[in-house]
């Protein structure tokens, strides 16, 4: 890991330890920790921003979806839960 994600992902762990999920999140995602970032948002019941979180990461427009390897399968599954969760 480069200094520059290091020092991201350390400013992301003390903002969730004071308890500011909102700069938490923003750090994870900055340190490209999608998957932490969802975990804080799920946590905290903003599932259709966990949702559309991990619909971001994949960076594969929607209608093209099933294109997608096992992986990316699964995490467009888990966001599609995430959104139906939250009314979206």
């Amino acid at each position: 890991m480069d200094p520059e994600t290091r020092k991201q992902l350390e400013e992301a762990h003390r903002a969730e330890q004071r308890g500011d999920i909102d700069a938490a999140v923003r750090g994870y995602l900055r340190a490209q920790l999608v998957d932490e970032a969802v975990r804080l948002l799920v946590a905290t019941q903003r599932y259709a921003v966990a949702g559309s979180t991990l619909l971001a990461s994949l960076q594969t427009p929607i209608q093209k979806l099933d294109g997608l390897d096992a992986a990316g399968r699964q995490r467009a599954r888990t966001a599609a839960q995430h959104l139906a969760r939250g009314g979206d």
